[in-house]
């Protein structure tokens, strides 16, 4: 063969020896432009988590808000367990506040005003008597009659007439404090005599 030729030849294989590269490299480019897609595809898809935030160290969630369950009155140890009459929460119980004491009453109850909790709860006030300083006492113009509360003396009451345990007779009637005769006295029913007088025509009769 002519140098002619052996030069030629030379040439169509160095040029066949290129394109067999170049396309290796395309090939090349495409895979990795693939590798590509998939990644930008998982990143994708792993953004898609939804949920409400954590709360913060302390509290809790009890729908849309986080509390204190040690604290707030309207989710007292638990969510919804809301505190009432007057209470708060204290380390997750409803409690009533101090000088105010729980008596098992629907509000908080003062036990020095209060005549069913006077000074202390379930001690009650004689009948009529009021609560004042965390002790019962008859209110003014009234005496202190014991198991008969406090009675006003001076008014038409026959057992306590003009005094505790000062009784009128059968026959008698309290008036303005005093046992006097129930024998003709105005009267509407027999109710407004003396026990043994009758009402007769609008007057008593004994």
């Amino acid at each position: 063969m002519s140098r002619w030729a052996t030069g030629v030849a030379a040439l169509l294989l160095a040029g066949c020896a290129q394109g067999d590269a170049g396309g290796d490299a395309a090939d090349a480019d495409v895979d990795t432009d693939t590798d590509a897609d998939t990644d930008a595809d998982s990143d994708t898809d792993g953004d898609t988590g939804t949920g409400p935030e954590p709360c913060p160290d302390g509290l809790s969630r009890c729908d849309d808000a986080c509390v204190d369950l040690q604290a707030d009155p309207v989710n007292c140890g638990a969510c919804n367990n809301t505190c009432g009459g007057g209470r708060t929460c204290e380390a997750t119980a409803c409690n009533c506040a101090a000088p105010l004491l729980d008596c098992g009453d629907v509000e908080c109850t003062d036990t020095q005003s209060n005549a069913r909790h006077c000074g202390a709860c379930d001690a009650p006030c004689e009948r009529g008597a009021a609560c004042a300083a965390g002790a019962c006492g008859c209110p003014a113009g009234t005496e202190d009659c014991g198991a008969a509360g406090c009675i006003d003396t001076s008014a038409d009451d026959r057992g306590n007439c003009g005094g505790c345990g000062v009784a009128c007779t059968d026959l008698e009637v309290c008036e303005a404090g005093a046992c006097v005769s129930g024998n003709g006295r105005d009267c509407v029913a027999d109710a407004d005599c003396a026990p043994a007088c009758s009402c007769t025509r609008d007057r008593c009769r004994c």
